[in-house]
């Protein structure tokens, strides 16, 4: 079945299907990593080695509108050539949200980025792992880029609504080809 999938940017009651608990800001903020606030955020540097890992840790803790601090998000970036590999992303209780990592740093237009992107989200219980096959660094997008189109021939499923309400909006099928029918 080919099905185009809506629903809002928040999830209001988590589906046990978790496909559909996937919103665009857990992979966004995954790939675009959000700079320091060091005005609301507080920074501290940890040196972390041990058998696997020689790391830099950078915690920032945020702070409360009661003025407490709770953690925010960690940066772990190796040692040799301080490249990111880990992000953590937790919420106002200390889970961890994102679990983000970073591998083989490829320079694309002169722009390093990360080829293998993972992406674990333990309270949602679903992973994801990104492999960048091609990148094109600051290409002109134009408004129609950003407006999805249904597709012909495929289902509308909008998360939260009944299979009825959603079986009704169904996107007419692409037309028959033309030529001889074989048996």
């Amino acid at each position: 079945m080919n099905r185009f999938i809506e629903g809002a940017n928040q999830i209001e009651t988590p589906s046990p299907n978790k496909i559909e608990n996937w919103r665009p800001q857990h992979f966004l903020e995954a790939l675009l990593v959000r700079p320091i606030d060091t005005i609301q955020e507080r920074t501290f540097l940890e040196n972390f080695t041990d058998e696997d890992n020689a790391a830099y840790i950078l915690t920032l803790l945020a702070t409360t509108s009661g003025g407490q601090p709770v953690l925010d998000r960690q940066f772990w970036f190796e040692r040799l050539g301080l490249k990111l590999v880990r992000q953590l992303i937790f919420d106002a209780a200390g889970d961890i949200l994102t679990d983000a990592r970073y591998s083989n740093w490829t320079y694309y237009d002169n722009v390093p980025f990360p080829k293998q992107i993972e992406i674990n989200r333990p309270k949602d219980e679903y992973g994801v792992v990104i492999t960048v096959v091609k990148m094109d660094i600051n290409t002109p997008l134009t408004d129609e880029r950003f407006e999805l189109q249904q597709p012909a021939g495929t289902e509308l499923h909008v998360l939260g609504a009944a299979k009825a309400e959603t079986a009704a909006k169904s996107a007419p099928a692409p037309p028959a080809k033309k030529g001889k029918n074989k048996k």
